[in-house]
């Protein structure tokens, strides 16, 4: 089945302001509008590194996972 929703209260305790900040700044949002679009977009991002609800052997899930969010914030 699907992942479970996440609030964007919740990404903002994860990442924190600094973190937060720092994103918004190079992406011309405020934090409010980023941590909304992250939790917006993480559960499905979960569904396509993890087919199947498996972690794929040897792939590098990090540098996958941030092009993905990457892709979020390009105009």
């Amino acid at each position: 089945g699907g992942n479970l929703p996440v609030s964007a209260e919740q990404i903002q305790q994860v990442l924190g302001g600094d973190q937060l900040a720092g994103i918004a700044e190079k992406v011309g949002l405020d934090q409010g509008q980023v941590s909304q679009l992250v939790a917006e977009h993480l559960p499905g991002l979960v569904d396509k590194l993890t087919p199947n609800g498996q972690l794929p052997q040897g792939e590098d899930l990090l540098s996958q996972g941030t092009d993905l969010l990457k892709g979020l914030f390009r105009s």
